[in-house]
């Protein structure tokens, strides 16, 4: 049971991190925040482009609001840190191996990727 609970936390976690990282609605307001002249404004618009960052703050707050994964090794303000750094390598292995298919599968269509030689076609 906890391991399911943590699986699933972890893909949520990602899920909402996926969906403010390359979401099209939230693209105009990232951009606007990245050309602000504001430190912390254009601070922020660099955390929302960033999903190991974003994977630690929202595992910090899921640990709060919903789940702490990490409730067997530490309890407290250190459990909520320790969910807020197991959230964030999370986030960072999983938006890792969703590119690298994501590349994969598009060099796919088009007819070839620099890691498969350009051969990688289905043979029918």
């Amino acid at each position: 049971m906890i391991i399911s609970s943590f699986i699933l936390w972890c893909l949520a976690l990602f899920g909402l991190v996926n969906g403010i990282n390359n979401s099209s609605l939230l693209r105009p307001l990232v951009n606007a925040a990245l050309m602000d002249t504001s430190k912390v404004v254009n601070k922020l618009g660099e955390l929302l482009l960033c999903p190991m960052c974003l994977g630690f703050w929202f595992g910090m707050l899921f640990s709060l609001l919903i789940f702490n994964p990490v409730v067997a090794f530490a309890i407290g303000w250190k459990g909520i840190i320790l969910s807020g750094f197991v959230g964030s390598a999370s986030c960072w292995i999983l938006s890792a191996l969703s590119n690298a298919l994501f590349r994969h599968g598009l060099a796919q269509r088009t007819g070839g990727c620099g890691g498969c030689g350009g051969n990688n076609s289905v043979e029918e």
